[in-house]
């Protein structure tokens, strides 16, 4: 079987799986569309966005992904900043709260630029295999915050890349 980090393995060895048919692949990035990223600035003028900072969140939107969770807890403190939320809603309602943008899908260049004008991204998800977003963020200059139990927490606590945050913290 090939897992893409060690989260999977990990999940992979709890149902029973032996590691000797574990082959971890990390997942691919594309760093062509990372060469030329739109200026900074571009997405809080596309969206009338002020100075105030961004906090990201770029993925579907599903119970699984925490953003409900996110949401609340943008909503006991960060008053002064914008939350946005770019994904499609599967299998639940768009959280909604003061100071949150919704985008619904964005693709594309409008993606990089959210990542560009992003001051913090961050992947609420647990459990998650792997995550690609944080790693572009990265790419885009976006600091991440992530679980430390996904697959992209682990990469990005090996870097030093960003922040990883216990999954008790982020449940």
């Amino acid at each position: 079987l090939v897992a893409v980090s060690k989260a999977e393995v990990r999940q992979l060895l709890a149902l029973g799986v032996p590691g000797d048919r574990i082959e971890r692949i990390p997942n691919p990035l594309h760093l062509e569309e990372f060469e030329e990223l739109p200026a900074r600035g571009t997405f809080r003028a596309a969206w009338g966005l002020g100075p105030a900072p961004i906090v990201a969140y770029l993925g579907q939107v599903t119970p699984r992904k925490g953003v409900d969770r996110l949401v609340a807890a943008f909503a006991e403190g960060l008053e002064d900043a914008t939350l946005v939320i770019a994904g499609a809603a599967r299998g639940m309602a768009l959280p909604r709260g003061p100071g949150v943008l919704t985008t619904g899908t964005l693709e594309g260049r409008d993606r990089l630029a959210l990542l560009v004008d992003a001051d913090v991204l961050v992947y609420p998800s647990t459990h998650e295999v792997f995550g690609l977003v944080p790693l572009e963020g990265l790419l885009c200059g976006a600091p991440a915050v992530v679980g430390d139990d996904c697959g992209c927490g682990e990469l990005i606590s090996e870097a030093g890349a960003g922040l990883t945050v216990g999954s008790s913290v982020a449940e």
